[in-house]
């Protein structure tokens, strides 16, 4: 299965707002969050891109790329609780188109989306107010995380090592 067949799968299969026997608590919720700002800030930084956390990261890898007009109706169909989670979806279905480039490899750094689309598989979501994040778990439970860059600027990852 291709990259990008796999990640249409995974989009296609997300059901916002369901609670399920996986669904993740509000600390998991947190720490996926948390780690995917993580994660894009340290491609933010090594792509020397200058927008965070919410950009399209394959773009600085290669400005060719493009989502058919079917994929992009996939992202905008899809019935997200809070418009602004549209664009990690994008996000992660461009990454579908590059993560197994030469360059993507020799960079050597963690998936970017991985956490928050493992979060949306289990049942997290979330909104943002200013420079706020308020985190979600399928019950309802709310936290809040900041979005300073200063805070997520580190090799350790939030996850623990047998959820990387």
């Amino acid at each position: 299965m291709s990259n990008i067949t796999s990640a249409v799968e995974r989009i296609s299969q997300l059901k916002f707002l369901k609670s399920s026997e996986d669904a993740f608590t509000l600390d998991e919720v947190t720490l996926h969050m948390k780690e995917f700002l993580r994660r894009t800030l340290l491609w933010t930084k090594a792509l020397d891109a200058t927008s965070w956390p919410f950009s399209i990261i394959a773009i600085r890898i290669d400005e060719s790329l493009e989502l058919t007009p079917e994929l992009q109706r996939l992202i905008y169909d899809k019935r997200v609780p809070y418009p602004g989670m549209v664009m990690p979806l994008f996000g992660y279905l461009y990454w579908s188109m590059v993560e197994d480039s030469e360059k993507v490899k020799q960079m050597n750094l963690p998936s970017p989306y991985e956490p928050v689309i493992t979060m949306f598989e289990h049942g997290g979501w979330y909104y943002q107010e200013n420079r706020f994040l308020f985190v979600l778990d399928a019950k309802g439970s709310q936290g809040v995380v900041e979005l300073f860059p200063s805070l997520y600027d580190t090799d350790q990852s939030f996850l623990p090592s047998n959820q990387s």
